[in-house]
């Protein structure tokens, strides 16, 4: 009877303890988790920063248009670059949280920028001879993915609020051109619309 009251004792005694245990046990876990989780946002986010930070400082200025590279956007040839006057610091970034845990976040970049860019043209050499360019005025706004603790660009648009030219060394707002897909002095006689009407050219 004795050992069967000290086993009882005893156990009551060890409940508390172990459930005690336990309880700590789980919410060291849950914060531990936690806070893991803040840490490497915080890190990635700032990682971005530095990112965007870097595109917007290796960003170059020519003095002579004939140095300024050509560049090939599918199927055109054309010279371009672009310029941040407003410092490396000056950008906003907006972040979203996905439900996935290798691409756990996506940023949207917004950059003011001043584009400057020549005529598309279909050969590289008459791209390389073009030293007219246009300034475009916008916004540029990137998307950035998180994937696997790397941050990769998905995507990129750029939003020209003003298009100006050049005219005798001064900048002013670019004129519409309107260009004739036929001119009436190359217009074909009744004969040759004809044959293109049978050709169904017309």
């Amino acid at each position: 009877m004795k050992l069967f009251l000290r086993m009882s004792m005893l156990v009551l005694l060890l409940i508390p303890l172990t459930s005690g245990c336990a309880r700590d046990r789980n919410q060291s876990g849950i914060s531990t988790e936690t806070s893991g989780f803040s840490s490497a946002e915080e890190g990635a986010k700032k990682e971005l920063e530095l990112l965007i930070k870097n595109h917007i400082q290796t960003s170059k200025t020519y003095n002579d248009a004939a140095q300024v590279p050509v560049v090939y956007r599918r199927p055109y040839y054309l010279k371009e670059y672009s310029v941040y006057f407003n410092g490396p610091d000056a950008f906003d970034i907006a972040y979203r949280e996905l439900e996935s845990k290798t691409r756990p976040l996506m940023a949207e970049v917004t950059i003011e920028k001043v584009r400057f860019s020549t005529k598309m043209h279909r050969k590289k050499n008459l791209a390389r001879e073009d030293h007219e360019f246009v300034r475009d005025t916008g916004v540029e706004k990137m998307v950035y993915e998180l994937h696997n603790g790397r941050w990769t660009r998905i995507g990129a648009i750029f939003d020209a609020k003003t298009t100006e030219e050049q005219v005798n060394g001064e900048w002013i707002p670019k004129r519409e051109e309107l260009e004739r897909v036929l001119p009436e002095e190359q217009r074909p006689g009744w004969f040759g619309r004809l044959w293109n009407r049978i050709r169904g050219e017309e």
